[in-house]
């Protein structure tokens, strides 16, 4: 992932961004330079700004826990967490910081996407898997 920011207003992801917002772009679309959004550059964060978040190998995604006032943890505990999620050191708080948000924003993408568990239909996955909905209704028999 990989953190921009919006130098014009433009839509991205089914959101409007204002100028100077900061949003993150998947590595596949961003070095796409047909598909990237032209009205966006790289974060000012230097090289920390853009940093690839990978899971740790061997871990679940949700694996680290990222508790709601994860900014007012010290600079070495913010260090900690982003290595946990990145699985890659990160050099200073100011990079780490810029890990925690990509990832805070990846998950609320993923849960914004409506896979919640409460919601889903009972089957064999497929439907879900292509990314359709279970059909409503059941076609009539032949006989």
């Amino acid at each position: 992932m990989v953190t921009v920011t919006a130098n014009e207003r433009g839509y991205f992801d089914g959101e409007l961004r204002e100028i100077g917002a900061s949003f993150v772009v998947p590595d596949a679309l961003w070095n796409d330079e047909e598909r990237r959004p032209k009205w966006a550059s790289l974060s000012r964060g230097g090289a920390g700004g853009a940093r690839i978040v990978r899971p740790k190998t061997g871990e679940t995604d949700g694996a680290a826990e990222i508790p709601e006032d994860w900014q007012s943890l010290t600079a070495a505990e913010r260090k900690a967490l982003a290595r946990a999620i990145s699985g890659e050191p990160a050099p200073n708080a100011r990079d780490a910081d810029g890990v925690i948000a990509a990832e805070i924003e990846r998950r609320a993408a993923e849960a914004g996407s409506g896979d919640n568990v409460s919601t889903r239909m009972p089957g064999n996955g497929l439907q879900e898997a292509l990314g359709l909905l279970p059909p409503d209704w059941v076609a009539p028999s032949a006989s």
